[in-house]
């Protein structure tokens, strides 16, 4: 688990341990989480001082002839959801402090005839999103292949070993080459969004790191110089801007109780200008008539 850790990683101004991290397997490739796993981590109070501070090595002697860009993809997302790194991760480059603040929402939708949240037990993941419905309903099509992409979760009791993972003509010519249309109407999907979910809105800035702290670097390191740390070191900081929570409560734009109060008050109404106009044409009536009976008025 060692090879899992940051380069330097702080939690709340303390170190990070091997267990904080866990490894998981996206579209992009491996990915490192943090507090996925094992006693959720909280922190009481906002503000960078009590939030994730990490030190990425980029290493971009490594990287392979044909890469386009340099840094990380940085996703901030719920626990037990799967990861849509392409579709949601933020971009961070080397030789930067990358400043991340968030703020946590929770949403609470409504189920049909007034909404369009649904919930139920998916077989690949712990936990319905609709991230993770879209991920399985992915999955569940791939499988009339016979394969399965090296990031997709492993299927019913079969091991990784025991199922053939896809290859590059099962990519571009056989079971992936379908249309989003196609996939929007395959028989296996029926994901909407969750009646329940977490979101974390953020912010994001970022400076140049100083000369001061890369002769420092220089200082500690040996064989480096300045091209080597702004080429490879993103100092990261993940913290809460605010602790409170936003709640966004879907809600009956028009329920049964509204619609039988209106009912009541408009009955109400009706029926009350109804007597009172029977009463004027009653007492009416009756003063007409004693006039006529008894020649004087009543």
């Amino acid at each position: 688990m060692a090879d899992l850790m940051p380069a330097l990683c702080y939690f709340k101004n303390a170190m990070c341990t091997d267990g904080d991290f866990s490894m998981i397997e996206t579209e992009m490739g491996s990915c490192i989480q943090f507090n996925a796993e094992g006693e959720l981590k909280s922190v009481e109070t906002e503000g960078s001082v009590f939030g994730l501070k990490l030190y990425l090595f980029a290493q971009q002697s490594d990287y392979a002839s044909f890469t386009t860009i340099s840094g990380f993809t940085v996703l901030l997302h719920e626990r037990g959801e799967f990861p849509d790194m392409s579709g949601l991760g933020l971009q961070v480059s080397p030789g930067e402090s990358v400043h991340i603040a968030m703020k946590q929402r929770r949403l609470s939708n409504l189920p049909p005839p007034h909404g369009q949240c649904k919930e139920r037990t998916l077989k690949y993941f712990p936990k319905y999103t609709k991230l993770n419905c879209d991920a399985e309903c992915y999955l569940n099509h791939t499988q009339t292949c016979g394969c399965r992409m090296f990031y997709q979760p492993k299927t019913g009791n079969q091991t990784i070993d025991d199922q053939r993972t896809c290859n590059l003509k099962d990519i571009m010519f056989e079971c992936f080459n379908i249309s989003t249309e196609q996939m929007a109407g395959y028989s296996g999907c029926d994901c909407m969004e969750a009646c329940q979910s977490t979101l974390y809105t953020h912010s994001i800035s970022h400076t140049r790191m100083s000369e001061v702290f890369i002769k420092r670097l220089i200082a500690m390191y040996n064989n480096t110089d300045t091209s080597f740390f702004r080429e490879n070191i993103i100092m990261l900081n993940i913290f809460y801007s605010d602790i409170s929570v936003e709640e966004v409560v879907q809600q009956e734009a028009y329920s049964a109780l509204t619609l039988f109060a209106d009912i009541g008050g408009a009955l109400g109404l009706v029926l009350g200008s109804t007597l009172m106009t029977a009463a004027e044409i009653v007492d009416f009536v009756l003063g007409v008539s004693l006039r006529k009976l008894f020649g004087k008025r009543v």
